[in-house]
């Protein structure tokens, strides 16, 4: 499946209906890595939905020539759009509230379906389960400045140690959930 990515996209510059195939095959891996991102199924829909049709504007700059690079060229509008996405969100908000707009919903269902497809279920066990096996000491750490978003300083106050030593353990903490997620098959982002 994943062999035809590179030259759909190629095929789609003289024939527009081959981008079909790239977005039916790239539109839920998108919308899995992006729910995985923001944690909001709605954000992760609309983002999957703008990559694909940016990316389909834009497919005659393409310059890469294997799946791979497609995938990664996909991410990266991805990642642009998430970006752009978190700079607007709040202005468009403002406006729209002013104007009595109403930005369509998931449903609940939809919602649901969107989480359960990207894995959260999987996901916040595996996190749950791989908190509970750090060390004490990084794991207070990590809940100081992740969960309570505290900074460093005071991460290392209340743990009675330097600020280097906070910044360490909360690094060794998350490095060792980052490997736990990457190693999972639903934490797989690229071909």
């Amino acid at each position: 499946m994943m062999a035809r990515l590179a030259q759909a996209l190629r095929e789609s510059a003289s024939n527009p209906e081959a981008f079909g195939f790239i977005f039916d095959d790239q539109f839920g891996p998108i919308l899995d890595r992006l729910v995985r991102r923001v944690f909001d199924a709605e954000i992760a829909v609309d983002v999957a939905a703008e990559t694909l049709a940016e990316a389909f504007t834009q497919r005659n700059r393409f310059r890469g020539s294997t799946d791979a690079e497609v995938v990664n060229w996909l991410n990266a509008i991805a990642d642009r759009k998430l970006a752009r996405f978190y700079r607007k969100d709040a202005v468009e908000k403002r406006a729209l509230r002013r104007l009595g707009i109403d930005s369509p919903h998931l449903t609940e269902e939809e919602h649901h379906e969107v989480l359960e497809r990207a894995g959260m279920a999987e996901l916040r066990g595996l996190v749950r389960s791989e908190l509970r096996a750090l060390p004490d000491a990084q794991r207070a750490a990590l809940t100081l400045r992740v969960v309570d978003e505290l900074p460093y300083s005071q991460v290392a106050s209340r743990l009675g140690i330097t600020e280097e030593a906070a910044r360490a353990r909360v690094a060794r903490a998350l490095r060792a959930l980052r490997h736990a997620v990457r190693t999972q098959p639903f934490a797989e982002e690229t071909p």
